[in-house]
């Protein structure tokens, strides 16, 4: 469920506003603005929608803000997801169910929210490598309705295709980073794909050595970069640059020294991680370290009678060992050994 809070859309807020040379009431009258945040993630077989609603109050923002009155609905909402062919012709309907989720904020509420569900039965395709639930080929209607004011909000969203990852190889079964040059991942982007994001993620074991019966299975990620399309239609080739000794880096940086423990190496998983046009946007407009509750930003949204997202996102993984000289490197190089790692028997 972190992954559905990562980018939690930030609540509109209005605050009461006074003068000491007017008398006039600058608030105005309240209406109901729904808030939507929902990502759809190809690989997931459960999607969540969350939806909140924008608040109008006298008195201190930040107050308001952790209340639950003020943000949440006090009643539920009738929440279906409907998907349609790429000729538009109508394939089935999901009707979302609820669930409370816990949720710590320090600006807003802080408890047990509402979240709608819904969840497909059965995958679209399975492989060695990845599943993914959604059909990418189908588009998807949010549609909500608030019986209470008789209003419709909607949304549509078109999934994310298939990508080609060319770097490395087809079929290569290993990973290196035992050189000192640069290195790169490459591959062809994907329909509906605007923003990629590249890590690797390193598997090992952690054996307690006075009871190796304690054995704890860890991983470490290393973050690459990113690199954005220039067009949503696919077949755009991209890549990634990074060094090797990076790998090294990195583990050093995230790894405590304890002489009470081995670590047996594992295996290393390049992930892909693929956004949308909508989510890259969002992304480039909120994702700021300078947030601050009152601060005046541009409002971004692709939904209809409401404020918020619809959005699409998609992982792309495969797996690799590292090969014998990476291993030996991080087995016997000076300042390697303190992390008391051991090839796999």
């Amino acid at each position: 469920m972190c992954k559905i809070l990562k980018y939690i859309f930030p609540l509109i807020i209005f605050v009461s506003l006074f003068s000491c040379s007017t008398d006039v009431d600058l608030i105005q009258e309240w209406q109901d603005i729904p808030v939507v945040y929902a990502i759809l993630d190809v690989n997931k077989q459960t999607q969540y929608i969350r939806i909140n609603r924008a608040f109008l109050g006298v008195g201190d923002a930040y107050e308001l803000a952790h209340s639950p009155d003020s943000i949440n609905y006090d009643y539920l909402l009738d929440v279906t997801m409907k998907v349609y062919d790429k000729n538009n012709n109508f394939i089935k309907e999901y009707t979302c169910d609820t669930a409370h989720l816990w949720y710590d904020s320090d600006i807003f509420y802080k408890g047990y929210m509402p979240i709608y569900r819904f969840k497909v039965s059965t995958p679209y395709q399975i492989d060695y490598y990845d599943t993914t639930w959604l059909n990418p080929d189908y588009k998807y209607e949010l549609v909500i309705y608030n019986s209470k004011y008789d209003k419709f909000i909607t949304s549509t969203c078109e999934l994310i295709g298939d990508i080609n990852i060319n770097k490395p190889y087809p079929g290569q079964t290993w990973i290196a980073f035992n050189t000192s040059s640069k290195n790169s991942i490459e591959w062809t982007s994907a329909k509906k794909g605007r923003l990629y994001e590249a890590l690797f993620r390193f598997h090992y074991k952690e054996v307690n050595n006075n009871n190796p019966s304690d054995t704890i299975y860890k991983f470490i990620d290393w973050n690459i970069g990113s690199a954005k399309s220039n067009s949503l239609n696919g077949g755009e080739n991209l890549s990634i640059s990074y060094y090797n000794q990076g790998f090294f880096d990195n583990l050093k940086n995230k790894i405590t020294i304890d002489n009470n423990v081995v670590r047996i190496i594992g295996k290393v998983e390049l992930i892909i991680i693929v956004k949308d046009d909508i989510l890259a946007t969002y992304i480039s407009l909120y994702n700021s370290s300078s947030y601050s509750i009152s601060q005046s930003r541009p409002v971004f949204t692709n939904i209809e009678n409401g404020i918020g997202i619809l959005a699409c996102k998609r992982t792309f993984k495969r797996n690799y060992s590292l090969n014998s000289s990476t291993q030996i490197m991080l087995t016997t190089r000076e300042d390697l050994v303190p992390l008391n790692f051991v090839s796999p028997t």
